[in-house]
């Protein structure tokens, strides 16, 4: 049985031409069912191909290995400007309109705190409020304020490099006043232990065991390096700090000179203010 090789239809025997196509039948016929098979690749080509695909393979790998040298080099001597660059610990910089002293650097972030006092005022204006319900950061006017400074002073790019970060606000360490709940602050007053770990400590606590009368020496933590940083510009000047005081009314200070008074101020008194802040150098 023979079929056209054109068109596969059925041809009559002896058919020179296709009675459907007109295909001239001498050029030749498909007989029968023919079946397809997969040609075998000659051996030699298909090692050479091996080879070619293996060496491919292997730029790839090379190439995208020595991308990733390359940028662990990029790092490794980013991380070395870093460390070599200026505005070390204890060193001042200029942020905004101010001056501000470098008190912990990590990488291209910093931890700054205004050189002088930015203004004066109190921890929280409303008395009644306070002496009834008591005062803690979280809700201090203080902290409000500073949210509002930060955004008048600041240009959209020196905002965009000040880091929001959690407080946390421990209890007063020598009279158990509540400190409050954790707070997230883009600006924020040093708590106790803060000033104490930036500034120094000489372990001389004078809180201790000192009659309460005696109110001018009384709940003080001498500090080695206060004067010298010049936290305060008087000796007579006072700072708030955003601890709590001896009770719910009353917030830590940074007093006299160089001590950190525990027992602190009425937080309706206007005292100094010199905020801190981590930044993205």
């Amino acid at each position: 049985m023979a079929f056209c090789s054109k068109c596969g239809t059925k041809l009559n025997d002896g058919a020179v031409f296709c009675s459907k196509c007109g295909n001239n039948l001498s050029t030749g016929a498909v007989t029968g069912a023919s079946t397809i098979t997969s040609a075998k690749p000659n051996g030699r080509k298909w090692s050479k191909m091996k080879t070619v695909l293996i060496a491919i393979v292997s730029v790839i790998v090379l190439g995208v290995a020595g991308v990733l040298v390359s940028d662990a080099i990029n790092i490794n001597n980013l991380k070395k400007e870093l460390a070599s660059t200026p505005y070390g610990q204890g060193e001042t910089i200029s942020f905004g309109a101010y001056q501000w002293r470098v008190l912990e650097r990590q990488g291209n972030r910093a931890l700054i705190i205004s050189e002088t006092f930015i203004g004066e005022g109190p921890y929280h204006a409303d008395r009644d409020y306070a002496e009834e319900h008591g005062i803690t950061w979280a809700e201090s006017d203080i902290r409000a304020d500073l949210h509002l400074w930060v955004v008048a002073n600041f240009t959209d790019d020196e905002l965009g490099r000040i880091i929001q970060v959690t407080n946390r606000n421990p209890d007063n360490s020598y009279y158990g006043t509540k400190g409050g709940e954790d707070t997230h602050d883009y600006i924020f007053l040093l708590n106790e232990d803060e000033f104490l770990k930036y500034f120094g400590e000489s372990s001389k606590i004078l809180a201790n065991h000192i009659v309460l009368w005696n109110w001018e020496k009384a709940f003080k933590i001498y500090c080695d390096h206060y004067e010298e940083s010049s936290y305060n510009r008087s000796r007579d000047s006072v700072s708030w700090l955003r601890s709590p005081g001896e009770n719910i009314d009353r917030a830590a200070t940074v007093y006299a000179g160089r001590n950190v008074f525990l027992r602190g101020s009425n937080v309706y008194d206007n005292n100094g203010i010199r905020p801190a802040l981590w930044i993205n150098l």
